[in-house]
């Protein structure tokens, strides 16, 4: 599932949130930092658009929403190798497969909305 937010509100237009979204980009990406520890392809797949009444943010990494909601991720098993291989506490781990588990939620880009519109804000993930 991709993440897409569309930011809007009532009432005429408001200019003062159409132009700054470099503001937004720099919210989002500190968030992100700080939530992960770095920014990379997460901060990398997000795109901003300005509409008359609001602000188009997506983003088209997979896990994208999974990071921001939360997710039940299914056990997961070798398809065309022996084990799976991964890097857990600086040590590289090899197994036939890893379990499920439950995702917590780590929000960066609510926060970031909150901030940049200086209340609390609603939004949900679109298919």
């Amino acid at each position: 599932m991709s993440l897409k937010f569309k930011v809007r509100w009532d009432g005429p237009l408001k200019i003062a949130y159409i132009f700054p979204i470099n503001k937004l980009k720099k919210r989002l990406k500190a968030h992100i930092q700080q939530q992960f520890k770095s920014t990379g392809k997460l901060f990398s797949s997000f795109t901003f658009k300005a509409k008359a009444k609001g602000i188009d943010v997506s983003s088209n990494a997979p896990y994208a929403a999974a990071q921001e909601f939360g997710a039940d991720i299914p056990a997961r098993y070798p398809k065309k190798a022996a084990a799976l291989r991964w890097e857990q506490a600086g040590k590289v781990v090899f197994s036939k497969y890893a379990k499920a588990f439950r995702l917590r939620e780590r929000p960066y880009m609510r926060p970031a909305l909150e901030e940049f519109f200086d209340k609390d804000v609603e939004v949900a993930p679109k298919d």
